[in-house]
């Protein structure tokens, strides 16, 4: 609950203005229906009233003032306009929201910098992420599924995509190009599909993924360079992935870097929003078996990947030091984000760094995102493993705790465990696992902020309206409860 009505008013504004001369059935039509949902869900009081969350701010307020009277004694002024009812009446509950997470994130500092607040400070500090989370609940309605942005300046041109080609031997100069279109649902990057057909190498199907500027966090293998760089090795090695074939940066008139690499037949009836589409259980299955196959690889194997693009002493660390390094890094990054005040992160920074589990076996390679949506499959038989820009190193808890929610309502997740053990997995104790959904699911609520803070006034990119109506309170919902239930279960749960 992020964007103001206006903010919702302005984006589709600017989107139907783009897209009326063409007719409807655009990409975008999913996005201006969660548009439409969005607005009649808050009038329809899908939000919070202004005097309800009031009353909220105004026991944690005296909570605060319990334990830390000076936070609130410096901070009169900044309260009367919190708690006082002549000044809040009719205000937009969206704002008043704001003004007290805005509020709320600086008492939050007096208790420490992110994940260092004094622990004296932590139930305080709960108290208030949980009233964010309960808040963004009730304001945020359930959205459709993502289409493209259809905002892109520069489109990307088939006879780009064919120079890079040509110079990497991949087609001849007389190959013909006999299709080019973009594919739509991406979130992050675009994708486009290619049909070349040439004398020497025949016809070809690729697919090439494309970055339009910088990635809004340089981390992982978010930047396209690296996560060319990561398919490549996991191909190299025999992983079920598409083959990349040439990487293009820099090119003129290409509008950003992009690669290529080969189409793979199958297809996915799932996305990130529908957990409970069907999925065949022999594919779930053997997403089971590349998983644990990714676990298990000498990282001797991904030598050049690491020599590139890793810190050179990322083979001598623990699975246990690679997340503590990794949630440092996220912790730099968040401190140059322009981004919206959020004690849920305040809360969550810390608790993660208090309570990692204990791993000293070496680090290993996470896909980051290995979930049905992210695969191909032919039948009953996978066919490809996509979409690595999540991949780094660390514990292999961290991609079995993402991938949970999508399998278990599909398949009993003891037996999807059970297989990933017997194709040598290591066993993950439920704690772990509760820890890692949280600490993996911690990076998209950290981008979700961002994306839906930084919106131009003339953007025509919808997907700001999914995030801040579907994302943000589902990763904030998933991330609270997993630490809850992390605490809850002890150190029973601690890895076997």
């Amino acid at each position: 609950m992020r964007l103001r009505s206006s903010i919702v008013l302005d984006l589709m504004r600017n989107a139907l203005a783009a897209r009326l001369g063409n007719g409807l059935g655009q990409a975008d039509d999913p996005l201006l229906l969660n548009g439409v949902m969005t607005l009649v869900g808050r009038s329809e009081s899908g939000l919070p009233t202004v005097e309800r969350i009031r009353d909220e701010v105004k026991g944690l307020v005296a909570r605060i003032a319990a334990v830390s009277p000076h936070s609130i004694e410096t901070r009169t002024d900044a309260v009367a306009v919190l708690v006082a009812p002549p000044l809040v009446a009719g205000m937009d509950p969206v704002a008043y929201f704001q003004s007290a997470l805005a509020f709320f994130a600086d008492v939050i500092g007096d208790f420490g910098r992110p994940g260092e607040l004094a622990p004296d400070f932590m139930p305080i500090v709960a108290e208030i992420a949980e009233w964010e989370e309960r808040t963004e609940r009730v304001g945020s309605p359930a959205a459709p599924a993502a289409a493209s942005d259809g905002s892109r300046e520069t489109p990307l041109t088939a006879s780009a995509v064919k120079d890079v080609l040509v110079a990497a031997d991949v087609v001849d100069p007389d190959a013909s190009v006999t299709r080019f279109e973009e594919i739509t649902g991406g979130m992050s990057k675009q994708a486009y599909r290619l049909s070349t057909r040439c004398g020497a190498h025949g016809k070809r199907e690729m697919i090439i993924k494309r970055s339009a500027g910088e990635p809004l966090a340089p981390i992982d293998c978010m930047q396209l360079a690296r996560e060319y760089g990561v398919l490549k090795a996991v191909s190299d090695i025999g992983m079920l992935v598409p083959r990349p074939l040439c990487l293009g940066l820099g090119l003129p008139g290409a509008g950003g870097d992009f690669y290529v690499m080969e189409a793979r037949p199958g297809h996915c009836t799932t996305s990130f929003l529908t957990t409970s589409a069907p999925v065949p259980k022999k594919v779930m299955l053997q997403i089971a078996e590349q998983m644990a196959r990714l676990h298990t690889l000498n990282l001797a194997a991904l030598a050049g990947f690491i020599e590139e693009y890793e810190a050179a002493d990322t083979s001598s660390r623990t699975a246990d030091r690679m997340v503590a390094r990794r949630l440092e890094r996220w912790r730099e990054l968040r401190q140059s984000f322009v981004r919206s005040p959020s004690p849920v992160e305040d809360y969550l920074f810390s608790w993660l760094f208090a309570n990692i589990p204990e791993n000293k076996a070496p680090p290993v390679l996470v896909h980051g995102d290995l979930v049905p949506h992210n695969c191909l499959w032919d039948g009953d038989e996978l066919t490809a493993v996509l979409d690595w820009e999540g991949a780094h190193f660390g514990d292999p808890a961290e991609d079995l705790a993402y991938a949970k929610p999508h399998i278990e309502r599909r398949m009993d997740w003891a037996e999807f465990t059970a297989h990933y053990e017997a194709c040598g997995g290591p066993r993950i104790a439920p704690r772990a696992i509760e820890y890692h959904s949280c600490y993996s699911n911690f990076r998209s609520l950290l981008i979700a902020n961002v994306l839906v803070t930084q919106i131009p006034p003339s953007s025509r990119d919808l997907r700001p309206l999914v995030v801040d109506s579907a994302f943000s309170s589902m990763f904030i919902d998933i991330c609270m409860s997993s630490a809850r239930n992390f605490d809850r279960m002890g150190s029973e749960g601690e890895r076997a």
